[in-house]
């Protein structure tokens, strides 16, 4: 505020000493400190602003403590009061300084005769934790003004200048000072960038959508603020791969860390290559400085169709040609596995197999480059429509015929060493281009260069004289004549010969297709075109390598659909395609209805609940185990209803009335219940001479017999199971009741599974049973039901109608022949069969061999 009197009531007051209270100004930027003291009046005094040269790159904290006795009206002394707060409170932010730069003003005279003034004061300087860093006297004094307000203001003004001098005669100082301060509170980001697709094999193709997985992790002591990531790509492949930008992502704390994702997608056939995404992550530190860190991945690309689809096993895919696509086994058209010296590569479309045994993993590797190397016998080849000569216009038409036996992948076109043209071929053996070529006066030296798909190459080049005389473009010659054309037919229907897609059932089509031409059918492949759902699940495509003429090959799409599926309509087109463009016309369309599993249930209005209230025995086996596996949710079979309730239930029986520790029981359920998971499990139970007195395993979920030799050989499907690789990826039942016979005194094997016995589902409840053929004379096995009876679920209950009876026997039901408080092997067994038969009216029947074992005395449990 200023005084708003004439200049001449202002000189003619007399200036008498008086004490002035202290003032603090606080928390202001470095700026604030290069105007606190500048002076600027609204009258025509002095009006001036003072400034570093360089400002400071951090912040300073300004306190200005006025003890002067100064001049009195008190119209002055406020003006003064205000001019320091105006130009040091301008710029007040919330933020933690650097440094706190306190001036005290320790008295300031002002000569009321010539205008002249004088002052002295100090200046200290800490830091944010009241470290004094330094301490500087200032004095100053101003010569002869014409007026007493204006010597006044002169002093400030020369205080100062005397701050700023000092502030930067100290200016090493204060940069070390701040960087030792800020080091203690800084941020450090670390930034981890990953790419995944739908399908798993880590490749982008046409119309696929994948993200970039980021990994944020502030290491530093202080706060990153204002976290902002961006990507771009080094090449956007013709604007056929686009990201979304995520954005903010706010603040990250020291110590703390932050997860976000890019989408990426491709919308066009993209070239079997990379690209590469930079990924800028830019904050601000607790100071308001910038700073970035940087990271990259690398994402191979691949055109969607042409691939070799490999899944390897015991094969790494680092060091094969990029045209084998390593992917997961749903998604491809070849197994590679090298296991115990043996290399098996199987074709998933014809079965067709070839087994050699190999010493070592890289030479597994070599003979597997060599085998799909093998397709491509010869180099491409390339047929012009003309061998040169002499023309006499300004450009020419050159057909071109481009061949290979497997699949060509580039061709170029050279004028005069210039390029003149490049094409990419995905999906042909054989092709036609005809190129219009500028011809230059005189010799004109068209190359053109041909690479298939495995690298080989081929050239052909021709001369053309370009003379005087004409104009225009010169027609070549015709091409000659290829080979004699195939002529594919194509035939598909449903696998079951009906056209509903069921619940639990396994659905899908075949397609079978014919070569009745003359010529070799190249590369044909099998596309399923229309309902999404349909195409993800039984896979999109069928690669049916080269078809002889006369020969027919086949491709099967299918998989076990889940049980619950929605009421609706899809329709699904099949479509042949050849490699030089022989491609049959007719493209068979079939419309299917989905209907979901029927289950079947029990019509029982109260049971007796088998989850709580279990009786907690006086019997323990202190070296007893247990491994108890439940399957619900399969990775690539249909799911069950209740068989993770099972094994959790039945866990709490083993303990408490079959007395084996909870350190010594195992429970395996879905993804953690994988067939190397429980191998490793049961292996890992000692044997020999300090094996247990006591084991039982428990199983509850798909079992399924041989689905390629259909023998009656019972096997358990474990939660990785894969019905086309088979029996590998199985559990045998008799192989397991041998393995338990050997690990402990006492052997008891319990199977809730449903089975496919004889190459046929029964289907009742999503769970057909059937009763297991163990050949091990040693282990007690008990099983649902008999061969061809369906198993119940029971939904009253929450748990299969084998599994509740059984865990309500053990919960002392069973105990009636003696009614002693202990329940046997023959007491449980009596009890589940006649109460499972019942419920079921005798469509169900458990069995055992207990009675083979001589096992019926066998106390499994005291209940009271």
């Amino acid at each position: 505020m200023s005084d708003r009197r004439p200049r001449s009531a202002l000189r003619t007051q007399c200036l008498q000493p008086f004490p002035m209270r202290g003032r603090a100004v606080v928390c202001a930027f470095l700026s604030a400190l290069l105007l606190a003291a500048g002076c600027t009046t609204k009258k025509q005094f002095l009006s001036t602003r003072y400034r570093l040269e360089e400002p400071l790159p951090y912040r300073v904290r300004l306190v200005v403590d006025v003890k002067a006795r100064g001049i009195k009206p008190e119209a002055v002394r406020q003006y003064v009061a205000d001019d320091l707060r105006a130009n040091a409170i301008s710029e007040i932010v919330d933020a933690e300084e650097d440094l706190v730069l306190r001036v005290v003003l320790n008295s300031l005279q002002v000569s009321m005769w010539n205008g002249a003034a004088s002052f002295d004061g100090e200046m200290f300087l800490s830091d944010r934790d009241g470290t004094l860093l330094t301490h500087h006297s200032v004095a100053g004094k101003t010569g002869a003004h014409a007026m007493a307000a204006a010597g006044y203001l002169g002093g400030i003004a020369t205080l100062v200048d005397s701050i700023k001098s000092h502030v930067q005669a100290m200016r090493p100082k204060l940069d070390s000072v701040v960087k030792q301060s800020r080091s203690a509170r800084r941020p450090v980001l670390g930034l981890d960038a990953s790419f995944t697709d739908p399908d798993g094999n880590m490749v982008l193709s046409r119309d696929e959508q994948g993200k970039i997985e980021l990994g944020i992790r502030n290491s530093g002591d202080g706060a990153a603020k204002d976290v902002i990531v961006s990507a771009s790509l080094n090449d956007d492949l013709g604007g056929k791969v686009y990201i979304r930008q995520p954005g903010g992502l706010g603040n990250i704390g020291p110590r703390d860390s932050r997860q976000a994702a890019i989408p990426i997608a491709a919308t066009g056939e993209l070239p079997r290559g990379s690209v590469t995404v930079n990924v800028d992550c830019t904050f601000k530190t607790e100071w308001g400085e910038r700073r970035e860190t940087h990271a990259s991945v690398t994402i191979n690309t691949a055109p969607s169709t042409g691939m070799v689809r490999v899944a390897f096993s015991g094969i790494e895919k680092r060091g094969l040609p990029d045209w084998l696509l390593s992917t997961p086994l749903e998604h491809a058209d070849y197994q590679v596995k090298y296991s115990g010296r043996e290399l098996q590569i199987l074709n998933l479309n014809t079965g067709e197999r070839e087994t050699k045994s190999l010493s070592s993993t890289p030479a597994a590797r070599a003979y597997v480059e060599r085998y799909f190397s093998g397709w491509d016998t010869e180099a491409p080849h390339i047929v012009l429509s003309s061998s040169g000569g002499t023309v006499n216009t300004n450009s020419l038409k050159l057909r071109v015929r481009y061949t290979d036996d497997r699949k060509l992948d580039e061709g170029v076109v050279y004028v005069n060493g210039r390029k003149q043209d490049t094409e990419s071929f995905a999906e042909r053996t054989e092709t036609e281009r005809e190129y219009t070529i500028p011809l230059q006066m005189g010799d004109n030296t068209v190359r053109i260069t041909l690479t298939d798909w495995v690298g080989k190459k081929a050239e052909k080049s021709v001369l053309f004289t370009r003379i005087r005389g004409g104009t225009g473009t010169y027609e070549t010659g015709p091409l000659p004549e290829g080979e004699a054309p195939p002529s594919l037919v194509v035939e598909a229907a449903p696998l079951d010969g009906n056209n509903t897609v069921a619940g639990g059932r396994e659905e899908g089509i075949r397609v079978t297709v014919t070569n009745n031409g003359k010529g070799v059918a190249k590369w044909v492949r099998v596309v399923l075109e229309g309902d999404e759902y349909l195409t993800r699940q039984w896979g999109r495509e069928r690669n049916l390598e080269d078809i002889k003429p006369g020969e027919s090959k086949t491709a099967v799409f299918s998989l076990l659909m889940p049980t619950e599926l929605e009421r609706r309509q899809a329709t699904i087109e099949v479509v042949v395609k050849e490699g030089r463009g022989y491609s049959p016309t007719v493209r068979p369309s079939l419309r299917f209805n989905f209907v979901p599993a029927e289950v079947e249930t029990l019509p029982v209005e109260v049971v007796e609940d088998v989850d709580h209230g279990i009786p907690k025995g006086s019997l323990r086996r202190s070296d007893g185990y247990a491994v108890i596996v439940g399957v619900q949710d399969y990775q690539r079979v249909s799911n069950l209803k209740y068989a993770r309730k099972d094994a959790e239930t039945f866990e709490h029986y083993a303990s408490d009335v079959l007395g084996i520790p909870k350190r010594r029981t195992k429970v395996l359920l879905d993804g953690d219940a994988t067939v190397a998971r429980v191998k490793g499990t049961i292996a890992s139970i000692p044997g020999g001479k300090g094996k247990p007195s006591f084991l039982v395993l428990y199983f509850s979920g798909h079992g399924s017999t041989d689905p390629k030799t259909k023998s009656d050989e019972p096997y358990l499907l474990p939660y990785d199971a894969d019905r086309t690789l088979g029996v590998e990826t199985y559990l045998s039942v008799n192989g397991l009741a041998a393995q338990l016979a050997e690990k402990a005194d006492t052997a008891i094997l319990i199977i809730d599974a449903c089975y496919m016995g004889k190459g046929k589902t029964i289907e009742v409840a999503g769970k057909p049973i059937v009763r297991v053929e163990v050949s091990s004379n040693e282990a007690v096995v008990l099983s649902s039901s008999k061969e061809t009876e369906p198993s119940k679920e029971y939904e009253q209950a929450g748990h299969s109608l084998f599994s509740y009876y059984l865990m309500l026997g053990l919960k002392g039901k069973a105990d009636v022949d003696p009614e002693d408080g202990w329940v046997t092997l023959k007491e449980l067994m009596e009890y589940t069969d006649e109460h499972v038969g019942e419920a079921s009216e005798w469509r169900q029947t458990p069995t055992s061999n207990i009675e083979e074992m001589g096992a019926g005395s066998i106390r499994l449990g005291r209940w009271k």
